[in-house]
């Protein structure tokens, strides 16, 4: 009796000891697993920047190889032209009217953006029409620059610097035409006298 019970305790523990590392192994690999999926649902929420239930979509202004931006509201610091898109609206014409309203430019946009940084849709407007006056001109400058300067104005955040590389790789590329908004051109005076809605920019 007692040889049956050591031969039990000997197999058993034979078995923990050759099992043990692929056990450990099991449980390391689904609580590394549940990890990622509570990291990857984190990083999934963050993904698209909402603000008001509306994602956010900037808008790269381009002419003759110049780069406009405009200052902030708060920290005056450059960027660029961004909002979010309104109910029913496109997002290449959300950006395109983040434009005209904050920056007084007009031209020719990109149907898809070019890019996601930061939880903002990019995209790039080719400008065909600079504004005189704008909706917001009173409380913002609109600066024409470099590419090569904006990368390395001590102004310039780091999002600004990441979609300015991405803008230079990604005009090389380019191959399907930009489009013409004309609604924007014949709206221009009406926008500037309208109130602008939920303003999302710095």
């Amino acid at each position: 009796m007692k040889r049956g019970i050591i031969t039990i305790v000997l197999v058993v523990g034979v078995c923990l000891f050759v099992l043990w590392p692929v056990i450990v192994s099991m449980c390391s690999g689904s609580s590394s697993n549940s990890s990622k999926l509570k990291e990857s649902g984190k990083t999934g929420k963050k993904m698209l920047r909402v603000r008001h239930g509306r994602p956010f979509v900037g808008c790269i202004p381009i002419k003759d190889g110049k780069i406009f931006l405009i200052n902030g509201r708060t920290n005056k610091k450059l960027i660029f032209p961004k909002g979010g898109i309104e109910r029913g609206e496109e997002g290449y014409y959300s950006a395109g009217k983040e434009a005209l309203e904050e920056a007084g430019l007009i031209g020719n946009i990109d149907k898809a953006p070019f890019a996601m940084i930061h939880g903002i849709y990019w995209y790039v407007l080719e400008v065909t029409k600079v504004l005189p006056e704008w909706n917001e001109k009173h409380e913002r400058l609109r600066i024409e620059m470099d590419p090569e300067n904006v990368l390395y104005h001590s102004e310039v955040r780091a999002v600004t610097k990441n979609v300015v590389k991405e803008l230079i790789l990604q005009e090389n590329r380019t191959k399907n035409p930009r489009i013409k908004n004309s609604s924007f051109v014949s709206n221009a005076g009406e926008e500037k006298s309208k109130p602008s809605k939920h303003k999302a920019s710095e």
